[in-house]
């Protein structure tokens, strides 16, 4: 069983065609070097316990809800769970601190 996070040095092989790290309890975010691997025809990440947002490139955009599913922490376009937006929370932040000042 794998633990930890992915090592973003997977997105220097650039000719990998199939990752499969599924049923692990690998965590952290999905490194946004992955996104490079412009051959990978195949992923399951699934049942671990990554979180943030899945990145958005060409090929990962290819990937089914299947290839993420059961990373409770995991969001974006392959899933039913969309990411928050940081600045909507950031702006919102701003707006509560400024109604408690009274200003």
């Amino acid at each position: 069983m794998l633990t930890g996070n992915i090592p973003s040095s997977l997105g220097s092989l650039s000719n990998l065609e199939s990752l499969d790290l599924s049923y692990n309890k690998i965590s952290g975010e999905i490194p946004q070097q992955l996104a490079q691997l412009n051959f990978l025809q195949s992923l399951d990440i699934s049942h671990n316990n990554l979180m943030g947002p899945i990145p958005q490139s060409n090929q990962f955009n290819t990937f089914e809800n299947s290839s993420f599913v059961d990373n409770p922490g995991l969001c974006g376009k392959s899933l039913s769970k969309k990411c928050e937006n940081p600045n909507a929370s950031r702006n919102l932040l701003w707006l509560r601190m400024k109604m408690i000042q009274g200003l």
